[in-house]
């Protein structure tokens, strides 16, 4: 493993390990702490859209899967316009992310072919 590739994986661990916490000290205090980002449930559609789809990017950049978190990352403008004042999104928001969950799948199944010749 690279130098890299471990600091990559020790801070997605550190991040997700701060998420932890937040969401722990908003379950014992009963909502959001002052100081501390909220936790997910206390965000409002949009906000938990965006959130869920940056980590999608981010996780499919981890992955190998850079096109594809690309294309994550260019629909989170559309995704909270569209999820502004709902919680349902739009069939065609709907659509995008199968389409990127699609192009997801072909990327690490192109990566783990790749392993499997080398």
């Amino acid at each position: 493993m690279t130098n890299s590739n471990s600091q990559e994986i020790q801070l997605a661990a550190a991040v997700q390990l701060g998420w932890r916490m937040v969401e722990l000290y908003a379950r014992l205090t009963g909502g959001p702490v002052e100081g501390l980002p909220p936790a997910d449930d206390t965000l409002g559609p949009s906000e938990q859209l965006e959130l869920q789809l940056a980590a999608a990017a981010g996780l499919a950049r981890r992955a190998g899967a850079g096109s594809a978190a690309d294309h994550l990352e260019s629909i989170v403008a559309g995704a909270l316009a569209d999820a502004s004042g709902r919680e349902v999104v739009s069939e065609e928001l709907c659509r995008e992310i199968r389409t990127c969950h699609v192009e997801v799948d072909k990327c690490l199944w192109a990566a783990t072919r790749g392993w499997a010749a080398a």
